[in-house]
């Protein structure tokens, strides 16, 4: 009935299974608040946070909005905390792993071995090759990072960051076709927004 209550739920269940998706869904939901409501919300979460209740959960959520807002580096410092927290959580491992690429200053071993890790309970989930694969692109490991990529690429038609860093890995490896076409997906098509912000990895461990 209340933001706190609906919290304190969540954050009991993550306790006991910190991959719940439904879970993880519900606290997603609570960063979606546009206008005034979604000020509210974002005062009564940094409340809890400042009276230390619920502490993982309100990092997720803030990070969530911080992302959506456009603020990496702020989405980074509340999932740095959650991990903290929470290492086996699997969307946050993954999520930070990204921002640890993608945001200053980058740490791009470190987020090899977080997705390294996390590919070893999750080894068949498109989302994290696909992050390992842009990874592996930031290294420089070109072939490596296409097999993530393409792997994950049935899953991810549709992201221009995916179609990026393939772009970028096969023409490094001389294979100027290819890399042309993914480069030509990797354009913003009609209706996508310019510079939205990426959009994290939510609750989805497909």
């Amino acid at each position: 009935e209340t933001l706190a209550a609906r919290m304190g739920l969540i954050q009991k269940g993550l306790a006991h299974d910190p991959n719940n998706q439904a879970l993880l869904q519900e606290l997603i939901a609570t960063t979606h608040l546009g206008g005034a409501q979604g000020e509210a919300s974002r005062a009564i979460l940094n409340r809890m946070l400042a009276r230390g209740e619920f502490a993982a959960s309100v990092h997720f959520c803030l990070g969530l909005d911080a992302w959506q807002n456009k603020d990496l580096n702020r989405a980074r410092q509340h999932f740095e905390l959650v991990f903290k927290l929470y290492p086996k959580m699997s969307v946050v491992a993954n999520n930070l792993a990204w921002l640890l690429t993608f945001s200053e200053p980058h740490d791009y071993d470190r987020a090899l071995l977080i997705m390294d890790e996390l590919l070893k309970r999750h080894p068949d989930s498109p989302n994290f090759r696909e992050t390992r694969g842009e990874v592996l692109v930031k290294l420089g490991r070109w072939r490596d990072a296409v097999a993530d990529l393409e792997y994950a690429l049935p899953w991810h038609k549709q992201n221009p960051g995916t179609h990026a860093a393939l772009a970028q890995a096969y023409g490094k490896l001389g294979m100027k076709d290819l890399a042309a076409e993914h480069q030509r997906l990797a354009q913003p098509q009609s209706g996508d927004k310019p510079g939205a912000a990426p959009k994290p990895a939510g609750g989805r461990q497909r």
